[in-house]
């Protein structure tokens, strides 16, 4: 082994690493900061490797065809003078698939094809190359069918590629409806084709579901009215001080910070893939919210860690002291790294005095088909 080639490799990765060192230093404060810390970036216990490369979605094979012929290639690297690169090319392969293929946002949403794969294409020229040179010594026949194999995975790919700049193929959201409807074709697809295709996300906190929307139908989740809120002897958290209903509400404080809210998996809500939840709270302070702040709360959570968390501050909104004021918000659940994920809400509260709720209910907008 050349050291010396090894040791300038290691301070060449040093140096393009450095300037997002130093960026994350004066951001955070420190040298290495993992941005990605509630993504679900990576587990151990669960694979997407079906998914990864043969998924209408997104997979490897169907959107880069011509990686199959490199996969191929592996059984030729032995046969010609690549035979001491076999084991570093399958190592390599080996480890980067099994990291890739248990990343919960395999779909890198936004991009065409298995963008996180692109890194491995240098490598995989390797065991590319050695089953074309092993062909270009065969029969005319067998160089014909390799030839063809390759002009049909290229034109493939860069048809889509084509279509993708276009935005005929979608960035996320593919279905098989819809991927036989875009197949080959050259323009835009019609608002009813467009149908076929998953829900396709604007990402806005702030935007709202249309009550007028005739595609869906409501549906009651929860509904807490305190008066079938547990109240153990000494709660803290329930008061009969102020209440909108019934005789009590909930109180939060520096004792209770949390609310009860909603914490459902998501397909016990619908088997579509995604829903609107509407999250609304009365609530009752003497204080300013400035002061004492309190936050609406939702997000998707997978196995234990948060996706799409958003927030909603209470103060955000018009409200008046020593009287009940209602708040309302809108969530679009994002995509789903699973169906069993739980959808999570509740009302977070950072205060020292005191905030009263009552009547928090949960509403779920569905695709009636």
């Amino acid at each position: 082994m050349n050291y010396k080639h090894l040791l300038v490799l290691l301070f060449a990765v040093f140096l393009v690493g450095l300037p997002q060192m130093i960026y994350w230093k004066h951001q955070t404060g420190s040298f290495l900061y993992n941005s990605y810390w509630n993504q679900n970036s990576f587990t151990l216990s669960e694979s997407y490797f079906l998914k990864v490369f043969f998924s209408i979605r997104k997979g490897w094979f169907v959107y880069t065809p011509i990686i199959v012929l490199a996969f191929f290639g592996f059984f030729y690297l032995g046969k010609i003078l690549l035979k001491e690169a076999r084991l570093a090319v399958f190592v390599f392969i080996t480890l980067n698939i099994f990291i890739l293929t248990h990343v919960p946002v395999w779909f890198n949403a936004g991009s065409f094809g298995q963008r996180f794969m692109v890194q491995s294409y240098a490598v995989l020229a390797i065991p590319l190359g050695a089953i074309i040179q092993s062909f270009s010594e065969k029969s005319f026949l067998k160089k014909s069918i390799l030839g063809i194999c390759c002009f049909l995975a290229l034109s493939l790919n860069l048809f889509q590629t084509w279509q993708f700049v276009r935005w005929i193929i979608p960035g996320d959201g593919m279905t098989w409806e819809y991927y036989k409807y875009s197949f080959f074709k050259t323009s835009y697809m019609t608002k009813e084709e467009q149908g076929y295709l998953e829900l396709q996300r604007t990402y806005d906190p702030k935007e709202t579901f249309d009550d007028k929307n005739p595609h869906y139908k409501k549906q009651i989740v929860c509904y807490h009215t305190m008066e079938n809120t547990p109240a153990p002897e000494n709660s803290e958290s329930i008061s009969q001080k102020h209440f909108l209903t019934g005789k009590q509400s909930f109180r939060l404080s520096e004792k209770v910070i949390f609310s009860p809210g909603i914490d459902i998996p998501f397909d016990e809500i619908t088997d579509k893939d995604h829903a609107w939840i509407r999250f609304s709270i009365w609530f009752y302070t003497d204080h300013l919210l400035k002061e004492n702040e309190a936050d609406i709360v939702l997000a998707l959570n997978h196995k234990g860690a948060a996706y799409q968390y958003c927030t909603y501050r209470l103060d955000n909104t018009s409200y008046k002291l020593k009287r009940w004021n209602n708040m309302s918000v809108d969530y679009l659940t994002p995509l789903l790294q699973d169906e069993k994920d739980k959808v999570s809400g509740y009302v977070w509260y950072r205060g020292d005095k005191e905030l009263f709720l009552d009547d928090v209910s949960v509403e779920a907008f569905v695709r009636k088909n």
